[in-house]
């Protein structure tokens, strides 16, 4: 998502679809601690993948924060094959 826009009304909607047992697990992807904050406070996150790496730790506070409140806090590595592949799955 980036920035610090609010995920409030996309995580509500996966919510509900837990709610109805059509979802297990939520998870986020691309956000900011302060994403992650509130959507933790619609339903439980279990996993959280950004952009991080030995490279690029910018995310190193949230990565702390999610192992505190045991998140698992994983790699998203975007190289050309996953940018194609992404791009594929959106046409």
């Amino acid at each position: 998502m980036g920035s610090d826009a609010s995920i409030a009304e996309q995580f509500g909607a996966l919510a509900e679809l837990r709610q109805q047992g059509l979802i297990r697990h939520l998870g986020l992807s691309g956000v900011t601690d302060a994403q992650r904050t509130e959507a933790q406070a619609i339903a439980p996150v279990v996993t959280v993948r950004n952009l991080y790496s030995l490279a690029n730790r910018a995310d190193d506070a949230l990565v702390d924060r999610c192992a505190e409140e045991n998140i698992a806090a994983a790699d998203l590595e975007l190289t050309a094959d996953t940018l194609a592949e992404l791009d594929a799955i959106g046409r």
